[in-house]
């Protein structure tokens, strides 16, 4: 069901990145996201950004920890 699921996102301000949060969100997914910046006005309505290093495999690993995903 995809109601109770979790999605991450990497790389939400990006073109593809908020295509596939776009699509998520309209499938009743939870969506978290990343991005190496502040999130913008481009993060849809509904998904929950976060500022991650992707070259930091601790920061990394942190939030997959607490997001779960599925």
């Amino acid at each position: 069901d995809p109601m109770s699921r979790t999605a991450l996102v990497t790389g939400i301000s990006g073109q593809d990145g908020r295509f596939l949060q776009a699509w998520l969100l309209s499938q009743g997914y939870r969506v978290v996201g990343t991005t190496h910046r502040k999130p913008d006005q481009d993060t849809p309505t509904g998904a929950e950004a976060m500022v991650v290093p992707l070259d930091d495999p601790a920061a990394i690993e942190s939030v997959v920890r607490s997001v779960q995903p599925d």
